[in-house]
């Protein structure tokens, strides 16, 4: 059951899509004897898949068999290759009046049949079996239409479109016409005169039409004929035209100011010149190059967003209860701002240095169509609002790599394009064959400058030859080189020399070019100078270089600076750090750049001079003087006069600071004298000037047996007074930075009581009287002294260091002590027994 339902839904043509089998039209008519064309076309796709049509059976009055699955019928033409089927032969009631017409290799399937009769009317059916594209199963598709037959000739239809094109009348008159081997002639009769435009004969869809369009007259009751005929037949029809006024003059306007731009909310006006009908409709209709769409609107006023796009044009219908007249089309012109903005690069590939390339900016739509173009590089302007679209970068140089962009304008608004990046791939770029030393310039009003200026001969790949050289200006605070922005001064492709095509006192009026490119001088001159002039000062320099296909170019700046009055001259004092008995160079310079006039620098300040040496070059003039500063030098003014002639064009001075070690050192004892053992000893070191002031002191002891050193920060130092053999001597030293200076050596005598006092006897050992006896009061050191003896702690009456006996006895014996005395204090010696032996024993 479910197979015989399959099979119904494929041979009744119940797709889930259209259909690729189509008959059209559907409903067709003729009369007996005539014949009739079935249309008939297979597509040549069914869902983006090709289908093959295999077999084509045509059907009259076919009825589907369900047992069979299959239509059953009168077979009018059958192409298939199925045993026991008489392929290609019609029934018998259509036999020699069948033809298929079709071809099937273009999907064509249409039948003609003719001697048409009256019991030909009925259904005809078409049963296509094909193959489609990749499906193993092969697809039924059917279709039919339905055949009118009459016995009478057709009359036709005759239509009067009223009140078309301002007040034209359109006459159309149509008749079903499905045999194109019977010619049917079709004409009008009647109003001939007033015929607007000739007949137009047309078939559409199986109907012939003629159309004439008519100028209404103001007589109503006029009649319009149609007449159809064949070679054997004719007919006709008559139609009265009732003549009544639709409105009149209608005229489409645009209500808004003009030009109408983008976003802009347009009104329209319908207007009419007259109507004998105060009911008025509009109509509204809006054109453009693919597509007419009509729009109904109640009211004359027409508005609307005007939007981009193709251009429309507008009309608007008035209409009354006789009948409808229309304007003639209005165009809307709306105006945008460009679009579809793009950079073209020409050439492309690899950009190498000194290639011309050429940048252009293509708009794709634009309305206006005026133009201007506007370039920027890196975020930067460099040419505004330009009629070209080009941009020429001529011998282009690596300072050109960078992003490019181009904004289209006109009077609507601007677009800017995408970013095109220029990478231009350098030639010996770490190499400019241009030279300016020095390259910074000081002059002074109404002086002179000669910017020194050479290009070498070689690169590292070939001989360099100059081509052209261009210099330009630009103030100081202009940070663009672009053109209009700088001042040029000289190109050896127009000028030769001064520029003398401007005022006098412009810049380029006081420029001479000294160069010579054969020589590979490109110097230039300015003269006089003035204060306006200061800036920077660019070379361009246009070179080859062998085996290289481009020019490039180069390019070098220099500064100049004009001040009002002449520099001061510079003083520079090596070493930096003055210092007694060091030589000494101090040099005065002045930048100089104006050969022309002759200047000086000459030193003074100083007792005597030595010779002073001068110097002039690499834009610089110099005098240098050398001397061996003396500590007494310090705080002198030495000044360095700039001088034209006895004129003191301007002058320095500096103040020597010489530094040297600590002067006039001496040493002081603090202490009260004499100085006794025991004291303490306090000293103090002092000096006249010292330079740099950080100093700190050395400290020196000594006596004929010893040296003693020892260093302290302060200047004041404490000894003990202690007493020895000798003197002893101090000496204290000064030091800063730049060295040591040592003060007068102060030898010290430092007291003390009497030391070492003791008994000598002389002769020693035993004493027999009357010996002669010696008694010495022994001392160390026996300076100013005075001397007591006791004898048994009796104070003896002797004052000397000498205690003689000159004829001892037994009476003499006893203990004695001698005591020595000075300003110090006195010491007494140890006891001393004095043993006489008597002569008696």
């Amino acid at each position: 059951m479910m197979r015989h339902f399959l099979w119904m839904l494929f041979l009744q043509g119940f797709w889930c899509y259209e259909s690729p089998l189509k008959i059209n039209p559907k409903s067709l008519v003729a009369w007996t004897g005539s014949c009739v064309l079935i249309p008939c076309q297979i597509e040549e796709r069914m869902h983006s898949k090709k289908i093959l049509a295999t077999s084509v059976v045509w059907y009259f009055q076919p009825i589907l068999n369900m047992t069979l699955l299959d239509y059953v019928g009168t077979v009018l033409y059958n192409n298939s290759r199925i045993p026991n089927e008489h392929a290609n032969l019609p029934g018998l009631d259509f036999q020699g009046r069948v033809r298929f017409v079709g071809d099937l290799t273009k999907g064509n399937c249409s039948l003609m049949i003719t001697q048409l009769q009256k019991k030909d009317h009925g259904t005809y059916g078409i049963k296509v079996t094909a193959s489609v594209e990749n499906q193993a199963n092969r697809q039924i598709l059917y279709d039919s239409a339905t055949l009118k037959v009459s016995d009478l000739f057709p009359s036709p239809t005759l239509e009067i479109l009223k009140c078309q094109e301002r007040w034209a009348l359109q006459v159309v008159c149509s008749v079903a016409s499905h045999c194109p081997e019977d010619a049917i002639t079709m004409n009008f009769k009647g109003l001939e005169k007033h015929y607007l435009t000739a007949e137009t004969m047309m078939m559409d869809d199986g109907v012939l039409r003629k159309i004439v369009t008519i100028q209404p007259i103001a007589r109503s009751k006029k009649k319009i004929t149609c007449q159809l005929s064949n070679k054997n037949m004719k007919s006709s029809i008559t139609q009265e035209l009732e003549m009544k006024n639709c409105p009149n003059d209608v005229q489409v306007s645009v209500v808004d100011n003009l030009p109408i731009k983008e976003g802009d909310i347009v009104t329209l006006n319908c207007s009419v010149g007259s109507s004998v009908s105060s009911t008025i409709w509009f109509n509204w209709w809006k054109m453009d190059l693919h597509v007419a769409n009509f729009k109904y609107s109640s009211s004359k006023l027409l508005t609307f967003p005007a939007h981009f796009g193709p251009v429309t044009s507008y009309k608007c219908e008035a209409c009354n209860i006789y009948g409808c007249t229309s304007s003639p089309l209005l165009t809307v012109d709306i105006f945008f701002a460009p679009r579809e903005v793009n950079i073209r690069r020409n050439p492309g590939g690899q950009i190498d240095e000194g290639m011309n390339v050429v940048l252009h900016c293509e708009v794709g739509k634009a309305n206006p169509t005026n133009l201007t173009y506007t370039w920027y590089k890196d975020w930067e302007m460099i040419l505004l609002d330009s009629p070209h679209a080009y941009l020429n970068l001529t011998n282009i140089d690596p300072a050109q790599s960078g992003s490019y962009w181009c904004e289209a304008s006109n009077s609507v608004g601007k677009t800017p394009s995408p970013t095109i990046t220029l990478h231009v791939i350098c030639f010996h770029c770490d190499e400019n064959p241009i030279s300016i030393v020095p390259n910074s310039f000081v002059a002074w009003e109404k002086s002179c400058v000669v910017i020194p200026c050479h290009i070498n001969e070689m690169l590292s790949s070939g001989t360099v030859n100059a081509t052209g050289i261009v210099w330009n200006f630009k103030p100081f605070g202009n940070n663009s080189w672009n053109e209009g922005e700088t001042t040029l001064l000289y190109n050896s492709s127009q000028n030769s020399g001064t520029i003398t095509t401007v005022s006098d006192d412009a810049l380029p009026s006081r420029i001479w070019f000294l160069g010579n490119l054969t020589n590979r001088d490109c110097s230039l001159l300015i003269n006089p100078v003035r204060m306006l002039d200061s800036g920077t000062y660019e070379i361009k320099a246009i070179v080859s270089v062998d085996k290289y296909p481009w020019q490039f170019k180069r390019f070098l700046t220099a500064t100049l600076n004009v001040t009002e009055l002449p520099p001061e001259p510079t003083l520079e004092i090596i070493p930096v750090n003055i210092q007694e008995k060091k030589i000494t160079q101090v040099r005065c310079s002045v930048p100089y750049h104006c050969p022309h006039k002759l200047v000086n620098l000459t030193f003074t300040g100083l007792e005597h001079f030595p010779p002073q040496k001068r110097t002039v070059g690499s834009g610089v003039i110099q005098t240098a003087l050398s001397f061996e500063p003396t500590w007494d030098y310090n705080g002198k003014m030495l000044s360095c006069l700039f001088k034209s002639g006895a004129e003191v064009l301007s002058q320095s001075t500096v103040k020597l600071d010489v530094r040297y070690a600590p002067k006039d050192v001496q040493l002081v004892i603090l202490n009260d004298l004499p100085i006794k053992e025991g004291d303490t000893i306090t000293m103090n070191c002092s000096f006249g000037s010292s330079k740099p002031n950080d100093n700190w002191y050395n400290w020196f002891k000594s006596d004929p047996s010893t040296i003693e050193y020892k260093y302290s920060g302060p200047n004041v130092m404490t000894y003990p007074a202690t007493h020895g053999p000798y003197n002893t001597s101090y000496e204290c030293e000064v030091c800063n930075r730049v060295g040591c200076t040592a003060s007068p050596v102060v030898t010290l005598e430092v007291f003390s009581a009497p030391k070492g006092v003791k008994i000598l006897q002389k002769p020693e050992g035993r004493i027999q009287e009357p010996a002669l006896v010696y008694l010495k009061c022994e001392v160390e050191i026996a300076r100013h002294m005075t001397f007591r003896w006791y004898k048994n702690e009796e104070l003896l009456d002797s004052t000397g260091h000498m205690l003689v006996f000159v004829k001892t006895n037994p009476s003499h014996s006893g203990t004695y002590h001698c005591e020595a005395e000075n300003s110090v204090g006195r010491s007494r010696s140890p006891a001393f027994t004095l043993h006489v032996l008597s002569s008696k024993h």
